[in-house]
């Protein structure tokens, strides 16, 4: 069985924008892994803004520590929903949940109980408000406003991952053996896909065939245009590596996962396309020759639509190869 008494993980935090004069402090959110047995883990939990430190020693299921770093890299993956880490008595102590799908921002809230006592006995108030066990006494420490970014997630689902191992259907069912060869698991394999495994829910690009359309025009016409500059000079064959730049750049935008670089180089080189399409259509405007104008202006009706599209669409955080 690991030794996990070693183990230290720091998330990289920060609060929130809106926090006021708090507004991106810096905060540490530790995890130490002190020891485990066959059934549970304990770990001291710490979050650290400027010079105030909070720590909570908790109990937490070997297994439950495991769907914990299942579901927080599905989390970094779709940006949707929330992830909770439960302790050994079913109560919740860190909660993750997506607030901003285009930034991959995530907030980061907990719930510390690092004393509870067995007593009834409350003022009027009561400030503690019961956990799962019925206490309504002892020190509990929430604290909700942090956020981080979703490319520091596999800082602590990853570790965690390789230190549990293999994540049992339910409690119940006891842990498989680690020890012999045969039986060991990857914990990559169980819920961390591959690349290729990932690929079919990859996000696509919204304009992508109206990008393929154009960029697949001009690489069908550039060659006509190179050969054509052998006759007609040398600026056709500049022309014609232009259009094969062109439609490289817009094919590679179109096949790409549409994370939010991809997005901003979408509306950015649609844009510049925009702009230069409509200015080559009023310029070479002629009524005796109207063949440039028009192939100039269906290149605008196509790209026009482009960065409104890919404004419009939600971009997902999704890395070419997963960790």
């Amino acid at each position: 069985m690991p030794d996990m008494s070693l183990l230290t993980l720091t998330l990289k935090c920060e609060v929130a924008e809106d926090a006021g004069w708090h507004s991106g402090a810096s905060v540490n959110l530790t995890f130490e892994l002190l020891e485990r047995d066959a059934e549970s883990v304990r770990c001291r939990l710490s979050v650290a803004v400027k010079e105030v430190v909070i720590s909570d020693i908790r109990s937490i299921f070997v297994s439950e520590l495991g769907e914990f770093a299942e579901a927080l890299n599905r989390l970094r993956k779709t940006l949707e929903g929330s992830v909770r880490l439960y302790d050994f008595d079913g109560d919740p102590i860190l909660t993750f949940t997506v607030v901003d799908q285009g930034r991959g921002r995530i907030a980061v809230g907990g719930n510390f109980h690092p004393l509870t006592f067995f007593s009834k006995t409350t003022t009027s108030d009561q400030f503690v408000s019961p956990n799962n066990c019925g206490d309504p006494t002892g020190v509990h420490i929430t604290f909700e406003g942090f956020v981080c970014e979703q490319s520091y997630l596999p800082d602590l689902c990853l570790p965690i991952a390789r230190r549990v191992g293999t994540v049992r259907e339910d409690r119940n069912t006891p842990l498989r053996p680690t020890s012999s060869i045969q039986e060991t698991v990857n914990p990559y394999d169980s819920f961390f896909p591959t690349p290729s495994s990932s690929r079919p829910s990859d996000p696509k690009n919204p304009a992508k065939p109206l990008m393929l359309v154009m960029g697949g025009m001009h690489a069908v016409f550039a060659p006509l245009v190179f050969l054509a500059g052998f006759q007609a000079g040398l600026h056709l064959v500049v022309g014609a590596i232009l259009m094969l730049i062109l439609a490289s750049a817009t094919i590679w935008l179109a096949l790409r996962i549409f994370t939010p670089v991809s997005r901003v180089l979408t509306m950015v080189w649609s844009v510049c396309l925009v702009a230069f399409f409509a200015y080559a259509a009023f310029a070479a405007y002629d009524p005796s020759e109207i063949g440039g104008p028009v192939f100039y202006g269906l290149m605008l009706l196509i790209v026009t639509p482009v960065p409104i599209l890919a404004f419009l669409q939600k971009s997902v955080s999704v890395p070419e190869a997963d960790f």
